[in-house]
């Protein structure tokens, strides 16, 4: 069974959505199904290596064709002539769209062509409920992509009952197939550095308004000066950064919180295994990895309630959660955490593990992955290899 996934833009960033295509693309393939990525950009680039064994292409995205703009409809005709080059080249078995937003015009005007190729879709969280929900082109062409799927899967419930509920034609097609972290997570032993003698809170991830960093300083300013031997550590980047470092020097709590860029996997293990607790105080998720991969290391998770998180940490028993945006209730959370008895806080380590084993690892993941694209060929009258 040969897989193409086809991302929404160039995987230059490792966010969420970039981390996963990668670590899809070689564990599929180490499991003896080929699967290349299709990116969507400025301008098409032909067949090269993403990773070893992992074929990787560009294809320029579409402008919405419009009657009006007869300039639109040559543009519209070229990405999906050059998804019929990438088609041709692979032959996949199977499409798999991620995070669903501009590709959807390519891939609907090439459904309407012969082909033998099955189409899976997966929404992923900002994807449904940010910025593109406001474009009317956007809904209308996704809506015209969810209808033209075999299967249309979601990273968590929640997520999968909004969009649902926004786009009709998912209906019975749609399931959830949660996120999934690797084994390395929970047995990597590597000391992150000239810190690992000190107490710190963590806060790991990209550097966006989304995921409430402001909130997370805000917080920590009505803390420092009663926990002065303990820093707050982020780890990440993104548009935000500036913004949230001149935010610290406003709060005057420079002395206690440092920043620190993305850090490698086992790096970041380490940081997540010695923190006093880990932070999340995102707006929204779609399966927050950041406590994926904190509760494999053993860490206690502190995040809001939102989507994507009560679906991971229940509060009291493998985790805390506080309202979002809730500066109060977050610095109060965050006293708790660091003030628990060490009984209670072997506990929660223990059941943030216990609860990504049973449910969030990648072979699970990938798994129920396979299976979906199996039953699709199935559907198909073809042998799956």
């Amino acid at each position: 069974m040969k897989i193409l996934l086809f991302h929404y833009d160039e995987l230059d960033e490792l966010g969420g959505v970039e981390t996963l295509v990668r670590s899809m693309s070689c564990a599929f393939t180490e499991l003896g199904h080929p699967t290349g990525v299709l990116e969507l950009g400025r301008q098409w680039l032909p067949r090269r290596e993403l990773m070893p064994g992992v074929p990787i292409w560009r294809i320029t995205g579409s402008t919405f064709p419009c009657l009006r703009r007869p300039g639109s409809w040559l543009s519209f005709g070229r990405s999906i002539g050059q998804f019929l080059r990438v088609v041709n080249d692979f032959d996949p078995d199977v499409v798999h769209v991620h995070f669903p937003v501009h590709q959807s015009l390519t891939i609907v005007g090439a459904c309407r062509l012969p082909h033998r190729w099955k189409l899976a879709v997966t929404v992923h969280n900002s994807d449904i409920r940010g910025e593109p929900q406001k474009d009317p082109r956007i809904r209308l062409w996704r809506d015209r992509l969810f209808a033209r799927a075999d299967a249309v899967t979601a990273v968590s419930d929640s997520l999968l009952a909004e969009a649902r509920k926004a786009y009709p034609a998912i209906a019975d097609k749609g399931t959830v197939i949660y996120n999934g972290i690797s084994a390395e997570w929970g047995t990597a032993n590597s000391h992150p550095g000239n810190l690992q003698e000190r107490k710190y809170v963590l806060y790991a991830g990209r550097l966006h308004a989304v995921k409430g960093v402001d909130t997370l300083l805000s917080a920590w300013s009505r803390l420092s000066d009663a926990i002065a031997d303990v820093t707050l550590l982020i780890v990440g980047d993104g548009p935000e950064r500036k913004n949230l470092e001149a935010r610290a020097v406003e709060l005057g709590i420079t002395a206690s919180v440092t920043f620190l860029p993305t850090q490698s996997k086992p790096a970041l293990a380490a940081l997540y295994r010695r923190a006093e607790c880990v932070v999340l105080p995102s707006q929204r998720e779609g399966l927050a990895m950041a406590l994926l991969e904190a509760g494999a290391c053993g860490a206690i998770c502190v995040a809001s309630n939102v989507t994507g998180i009560y679906e991971v940490i229940e509060d009291g028993v493998n985790g805390l959660l506080f309202p979002y945006g809730d500066v109060a209730a977050l610095s109060k959370a965050l006293a708790t955490a660091l003030r628990m008895p060490d009984e209670e806080r072997q506990s929660l380590r223990l059941a943030a593990q216990q609860r990504v084993a049973e449910h969030f690892t990648e072979e699970r993941m990938l798994r129920n992955y396979l299976d979906l694209y199996s039953g699709l060929m199935h559907q198909a009258g073809r042998k799956v290899v």
